[in-house]
This record gives structure tokens, sequence and C-alpha cells, in this order.
């Protein structure tokens, strides 16, 4: 497997190209890109190839650099001790550890997306995790 731009589009490769998918490039199409060219000659969008596995471990890894500072700073706040005792709202959550709505909002989404919350009618609960 390579990562980065490449020239060449193996038969059974799925590209895409502003969003129609376009089976079976010939091999070598220069239209492409490479790694100086990202964009074709009339200006149009680079095609796009799609991976041909499950690349969901890969965005694991690099989405994990997001979820221990989150974790982190959850637990700091003491925000899992909070939503044990009472189930909250992301408004109450805001007022009660002095949070701007988008900062709670964000911090809540990922520890839900992570299994650590669950929400249930506005309310977010801690988990058996």
């Amino acid at each position: 497997m390579m990562l980065g731009w490449t020239s060449e589009v193996e038969p059974t490769q799925t590209i895409m190209k502003r969003n129609n998918p376009v089976k079976g490039l010939e091999k070598g199409n220069k239209s492409v890109g490479s790694k100086n060219e990202n964009h074709t000659a009339q200006g149009e969008l680079p095609y796009i190839i799609l991976p041909t596995c499950d690349d969901r471990l890969i965005w694991d890894v690099w989405a994990s650099n997001f979820h221990l500072p989150a974790l982190t700073v959850a637990d700091e706040l003491g925000l899992f001790r909070f939503l044990k005792k009472t189930p909250a709202t992301a408004e109450e959550v805001s007022k009660v550890f002095s949070l701007q709505m988008r900062a709670t909002e964000a911090l809540l989404g990922v520890l839900t997306s992570l299994g650590f919350l669950a929400q249930h009618q506005d309310r977010f609960y801690i988990t058996d995790v």
C-alpha cells in the first residue's frame, strides 16, 4: 500500500472525480495527479482514489490524538462525578462548569461517541465503562 498521490490506477479501483464514481481508468493515467501535480491542466479537481480496504483503523489511530485530551479535561473538571449524581443537558453542564456552549457540546459529543456517555432525551448519562 502506498500513501500519497499516485499516477497509477489499478483497473479494479474505484476513483472519484467531483463526486462521480468512475470505474477502471486505464493504468498510468496522468490526470490522476502526482506529487507535484494536484490538479489537471484545465483547473479541474484531481481524481480521488478510494481506499480498497477498510481504513477505519488508520482513522481511529489519527483520531486518538483527540480522545485522550477530551477524556482528561472531563476527568479534571469532575464531569463524570457530576453526571453520575445527576444526568444533565449540555446547557446545564455548560453552566455548572462555566464552559462555552460550543466547547461543552464538542466535549460531550466526543465522550458520547467514545462510549463514556449516553444521551437520552437531551440528557447525558454516564455509562458503565
